[in-house]
């Protein structure tokens, strides 16, 4: 009498995660921040990871500086820096920049996000000459300086409410760059 026997064997691949320090920053522009990526081993997990961000998703005027390989030898986690600097040129709001990891031995590859949030730069209006008297039919002057603060730069358009009717007033208009 012959028996067959089946035998099934479940094996599981091996794997690892991804988890950031933090995984969103408040930051300005001209800046420079950092976030530790760390890269956990599961079911004992080993390989060289390349560890990257994705180019559609770094905004212009911000760059990275991170690693390239990571070698997992045991079940140890590995925490590694990862630097981004912005510059005055990009855009003010969230930027959701994704960090990839990827195994190519084992074909596997996870996705973190990172979100910059890169405030608006801010200014301040100096006016020089007020409070003094005014005298009707004498013509006086008054100087408005605009400082750029936390590397602003844009238009600012300026507008005087001024009472009594008879005192006019043009448009002023600065460029900070």
């Amino acid at each position: 009498m012959i028996k067959n026997t089946v035998l099934t064997v479940n094996v599981e691949q091996s794997d690892f995660d991804l988890s950031l320090s933090t995984n969103n920053v408040i930051v300005s522009k001209s800046s420079v921040v950092s976030t530790l990526l760390t890269i956990t081993p599961l079911k004992e997990f080993t390989g060289i990871i390349n560890v990257f961000v994705d180019n559609n998703t770094l905004p212009n005027g911000i760059t990275f500086n991170g690693v390239d390989l990571i070698e997992l030898t045991d079940t140890s986690s590995k925490t590694i820096p990862l630097t981004f600097n912005t510059n005055r040129d990009v855009s003010a709001g969230l930027h959701n920049i994704v960090i990839v990891a990827s195994d190519l031995t084992h074909n596997i590859t996870k996705t973190i996000v990172f979100t910059l949030n890169v405030m608006f730069g801010s200014y301040r209006l100096e006016v020089i000459g007020c409070g003094r008297e005014i005298i009707r039919g004498i013509p006086f002057s008054i100087s408005v300086k605009a400082i750029a603060l936390d590397e602003f730069h844009g238009i600012i358009s300026v507008s005087m409410n001024l009472s009594p009717r008879y005192i006019t007033t043009s448009p002023l208009t600065f460029t900070l760059v």
